[in-house]
């Protein structure tokens, strides 16, 4: 035995024999000592080579964060028919398989290796893996986070049989959810990826080296355990560069330190300077000789208040979530180069930090992060619920355990999470777990879970329960503290939440802040060459297809993204501007491609630029060093006089000496309006650090106009900006002499139109269902997961049409548009009334439904010529002026010779996109049920005109079943030609959807004509049930039947007859209540009550 080549490892990738196990019968078997007869490549995965069964509509996912029942929903049956299966929420694989495959090939044993010590090593697998050599059961190993090793001894050189099983089914009770183990990613492989390789090392060797890097005197100590499979005691010494030590070890092994000195002279490690120091450990003896490379950074992380400390100068994380997520494979790369290219990335859009949700990377990730100087924090690849004394508990520990072990020595490696959202008793689990580990490595900080957020409770004092029930905890991360928001627009408004972290005794980050959505990038489709196949973005362009939007995507994805984008500048600047807050992780930089296809990143899922913002222009508002501006609001008058406090973010490798920031606005030509400049001044480390402010009058500016204020830096590569609008000081009301102005589209308005006039109508009040709110923010994570009623993804217009020259506009929502779409503002869906109509504004809709929305669009009625907006520009003009400046602009428009609809329109096609959708209360209707939901799901919220309420039969799954009846009473008999119902909206298990229903009528509520039998789809549109005749009635009972796939309950938004007496005008104004999501794992900061 050559002492002086070991360790020597020899590579098993290739060619192995293969076979699935589908039944789990291999073990009973004895399938290692039979000779497989299939083949296979390793590294690798078998669904990746064809192995695994067929995706079907009933192929059972390994997530809860999806509708189980999908090939039922209406819009999806077509996509679950043999040879065109598509599924709708994330990308599908061309096979899928969970449970136990086998993978064997022999292997030799050199003459050169006798007497060594053999090891296996299984870089990473998925789930568990179980080893024979030949009949030789070596054991199991179920980490997901770092390699599988196996211990083979000393074997005698010759040719053996190894075996592996490998098994990919969840193997506790765990959510499904969590990203090692989910198929939201892909990331349910069964396969063998990285390295597999057998190492001959001494018999006594190396077995762990823990090192404690000191940045006060530059040395490092190295925690030494030595493994010892000879069975003998012995002596030797380890030796580390000048430093030689010796040792002695027992029958088993034993446990040393050496301080190694790495001189004066040695710097540190951080992201600026990414300094790494190598050495080598050698354990030296008599027949005995290993060694080990050793990489290393110095640094030394901690806490001061709630501000983290790296190597004594404060740091702060701005950081994005990733899952690990690998679209063309599922499971994650294993090389280098690879993450080095996804760190620079996040570097060049001004990041340091990644947070893992409920993922471990592999030891690539360390290394890359390390190299380009990304700061970590790691989860222990569980998102679930946790109780004491289970076996998750108990894997928690271990799981944690090896993760330290493995990549513990990684200066990169700065903040441990245990996982992502906990249930159950996790309050019982974690605080021990947290004491447990801090004490045991204190080379990061920790914190206990990631994102959970408390009940709401008023009596709760939520800051005293996390400042002082968890003192070992070193950090948060936190969405929220109780009911005080740490993200979403409360705080767009210049203000911040230091609220919230001065009443802190720790470094909080802010969780997940983002999530806000844009269009597909529908090329993209033709990226996925892989395993993983993107069928949801077949549907999504079916959907166009279908609506006539194709042509439209590509300018729907660049408005959508450029509304997202500066979403994101405002959610990062109010933490920028927030002093004392320790950081924030973004959800995302890029899409993610699961729960439902989430298309939060301004980077595709690839980390390729989507094309509406730059990585230098994301830095503006995202580096180490940030100008930034309060305005409290982007909307001005010619008669304001305003001062816009400016502030600077620096977290730099130093502070900044005699600085000088200057200032200037300018207008839309680039020409400048106003500027300035700062007195000279130091600027130390720190957010939210006040500088001075700019005074602006506007008397005297050009209005209506575009402005932009921009704060530079003079000597300094650092520059942010901010748009904003002037619209003139006007008293007086709009001049609309010469156009007839109307909410209401009846028989007046007609005759109007019929007489050659100009009509301006706004549509809102009168609008049926199937036309849906609309709002300046964009959808919230996904209306898959999320689904809501109201879809929005911002408007696109042409800033150089006549209607709109009067309102300066860019081609996608900006913050002029913000009152304008959030004041009851709907969308007309324009297929229902002309193929050819091609609104002025559009409204961009949700990717998952592509209508074809309208804002503003014109058309010709008889002589006459309509404009409709469905925004309201009526009400509160005094205090609205960005809406006041669109009508005038509109009825400017309408009396000039350009205002030429060319799309005709009668009044009876107007009238199909009209419900009265207040006729319930208007006639009068009292509604009861023989079952309903307390508090959120009572009857009388089904005949409210509101789809954002609704009636339930009952909330908890003992819940009465079917039938469920409800029953309506009239003031009087009423003419009714059929109804109008909307299945609920906020659900994506759409629990309580109804499928067989029955209807009934009576005179006195005692004797019942069955007037229809028939079923309902499970969809989110509006449905009409027309009778054979018109029946009049003062009672209607509605009951439901039967639901989809088991389910129990009955549930409706809305129902409304078609009545068929004359309605004159509106029946009333609308109103809508936005409620939150029936997703507990959603927490939308635009919804109500949140």
């Amino acid at each position: 035995m050559d002492l002086a080549r070991f360790p020597v490892t020899e590579s098993l990738h290739g060619s192995w024999r293969f076979a699935l196990d589908k039944d789990d019968v291999g073990v009973e078997q004895k399938w290692y000592s039979m000779r497989l007869g299939d083949t296979i490549v390793l590294p690798g995965i078998l669904q990746e080579q064809g192995y695994g069964d067929e995706v079907t509509a009933g192929t059972e996912w390994a997530s809860s964060l999806h509708d189980p029942l999908w090939y039922l929903r209406d819009e999806y049956i077509k996509y679950a028919q043999p040879g065109n299966i598509k599924v709708p929420f994330w990308l599908q694989p061309k096979k899928h398989y969970r449970g136990a495959a086998w993978y064997q090939r022999d292997i030799v044993v050199p003459e050169s290796w006798r007497g060594s010590r053999i090891s296996l090593t299984l870089e990473r697998v998925n789930w568990v893996s179980s080893v024979w050599l030949d009949d030789r059961e070596l054991g199991s190993s179920n980490s997901l986070s770092v390699p599988h090793y196996y211990d083979l001894g000393v074997v005698e050189p010759g040719t053996y049989t190894l075996t592996i099983r490998v098994d990919n089914r969840l193997q506790m009770d765990v959510r499904p959810d969590g990203h090692s183990m989910t198929d939201s990613i892909g990331s349910t492989w069964n396969g063998i990826i990285g390295r597999i390789d057998l190492t001959a090392s001494s018999p006594v060797w190396i077995k762990q080296a823990d090192v404690y890097p000191d940045i006060k005197t530059k040395s490092a100590l190295v925690q030494v355990e030595i493994g010892n499979s000879t069975g003998k005691s012995g002596q030797g010494k380890l030796v580390c560069g000048e430093t030689s030590q010796p040792i002695r070890w027992d029958e088993s092994g034993g446990r040393f330190e050496v301080l190694v000195s790495l001189g004066d002279n040695a710097e540190l490690w951080d992201e600026f300077n990414p300094k790494l120091h190598q050495f080598v450990l050698e354990l030296q003896g008599e027949s005995i000789y290993d060694a080990c490379s050793l990489t290393i950074g110095i640094r030394e992380l901690r806490t001061e208040g709630t501000q983290f400390v790296l190597n004594n100068r404060p740091v702060h994380f701005r950081g994005t979530h990733d899952a690990g997520a690998f679209p063309l494979t599922g499971y994650p790369a294993m090389d280098v180069e690879a993450w080095k290219q996804i760190f620079q990335v996040c570097k060049d859009h001004g990041l340091n930090h990644v947070r893992y949700h409920s993922f471990c990377p592999p030891k690539a990730a360390f290394i890359a992060a390390d190299q380009i100087g990304i700061y970590l924090q790691v989860e222990c690849s569980i998102w679930t619920w946790l109780n004491p004394g289970t076996e998750v508990e108990a894997w928690l520990y271990e799981e944690t355990e090896r993760i330290l072990r493995e990549y513990g020595n990684h200066p990169s490696f700065v903040l441990l999470s245990h996982g992502n959202e906990p249930l159950g008793l996790w309050k019982e689990v974690l605080p021990n777990w947290l004491k447990h580990f801090k004490e045991k490595d204190s080379r990061r900080l920790y914190c206990m879970q990631t994102g959970r957020q408390d009940r709401l409770n008023p009596d709760e004092d939520y800051y005293e329960h996390w400042n002082n029930e968890y003192p070992e905890q070193d950090y948060l991360v936190m969405g929220r503290i109780g009911y005080d928001r740490l993200r979403g627009p409360s705080v767009w408004n210049g203000s911040d939440f230091r609220s919230v972290v001065e009443r802190l005794n720790v470094p909080v980050l802010t969780h997940e802040i983002g999530q806000w959505c844009s269009f597909p990038k529908l090329d993209d489709v033709e990226k996925y060459t892989g395993h993983l196949q993107a069928k949801n973005y077949e549907i999504y362009l079916d959907l166009l297809k279908e609506n006539g939007l194709l042509d439209q995507a590509e300018d729907f994805l660049l408005a959508s993204g450029k509304l997202q984008a500066l979403c994101y500048k405002e959610e990062i600047e109010a933490n920028l501007r927030t002093p004392g807050i320790g950081g924030f992780q973004l959800l995302d930089l890029r899409d993610y491609p699961g729960q439902g296809t989430a298309l939060v990143g301004v980077l595709n899922v690839f980390w390729e630029s989507k094309g509406y913002i730059t990585a230098e222009e994301f830095r503006r508002f995202c580096s180490e060093t940030v100008p930034l501006a309060r305005f409290t609001s982007r909307v001005f008058t010619t008669g304001d006089i305003v001062k816009i406090p400016i502030d600077v973010y620096h977290y730099g490798a130093e502070p900044l000496k005699n600085a000088k920031l200057t200032w200037k606005v300018l207008r839309q030509d680039g020409t400048t309006a106003a500027e300035g400049e700062f007195p000279v001044q130091d600027i130390p480390l720190g957010s939210g650090i006040p500088v001075n402010e700019v005074e602006l009058s506007f008397a005297d500016w050009e209005a209506p106009a575009q402005y932009k204020l921009m704060v530079s830096f003079a000597d300094l590569p650092y520059e942010n900006d901010w748009a904003f609008w002037v619209y003139p000081d006007d008293k007086n009301e709009v001049d609309c002499s010469e156009v007839f102005v109307t909410d209401c589209f009846d028989d007046t308005a007609a005759a109007k139109l019929e007489d050659g006039e100009k009509v301006l109508y706004f549509a809102a009040q009168q609008l049926s269902w199937e036309h849906p709110p609309f709002s300046f923010y964009p959808i919230f994570w996904n209306r898959l997961m999320n689904p809501g009623w109201q879809r929005s993804l911002g408007i696109l217009c042409d800033p150089e049409h006549p209607a709109l020259i009067e309102f300066p506009t860019d081609y996608h929502a900006d913050f002029q548009w913000k009152d304008i779409l959030n004041h009851q503002c709907r969308a007309v869906d324009l297929n229902l009334l002309h193929d050819k109509l091609e609104p002025i504004v559009w409204g961009i809709d949700d990717w998952n439904r592509s209508l074809k929305l309208g804002l503003i669009f014109e058309c010709r009625v008889g002589s006459g010529k309509l404009l409709i907006c469905s925004a309201d520009l009526q009400t509160d003009l005094e205090s609205r002026p960005g809406a006041k400046q669109l009508l005038k602009s509109l009825i400017r428009y309408m009396n000039s010779d350009k205002f030429k609809p060319k799309v005709e329109l009668s009044v009876q096609d107007l009238e199909k996109i009209l419900f009265p959708t207040q006729i319930m209360p208007e006639l009068g209707a009292r509604i009861t049920a023989d079952a309903e939901g307390e508090r959120f799901g009572t009857a009388e919220r089904l005949i409210d005109g509101d789809p954002n309420t609704f009636w339930i039969s009952g909330w908890r799954d003992d819940a009465k079943s079917h039938p469920h009846s409800l029953t309506i009473e009239f003031e009087r008999e009423v003419p009714i030609a059929g109804l109008v119902v909307m299945q609920t909206q906020h659900d994506r298990l759409r629990r309580g959807h109804i499928k067989d229903y029955r209807i009934e009528m009576s005179s006195d509520g005692r004797e019942w004509i069955n007037v229809k039998e028939s079923a309902l789809k499970s969809s989110f549109k509006v449905q009409k049930i027309y009778f054979d005749k018109v029946t009049n009635a003062k009672y209607l009972k509605f009951t439901s039947l039967s639901g989809f796939g088991g389910d129990r309950v009955s549930a409706l938004a809305e129902l409304a007859v078609i009545y068929a007496g004359r309605i004159h005008g509106r029946t009333g104004r609308y109103g809508f209540t936005e409620v939150r999501t029936e997703s507990v794992d959603i927490d939308d900061p635009t919804a109500a009550g949140n």
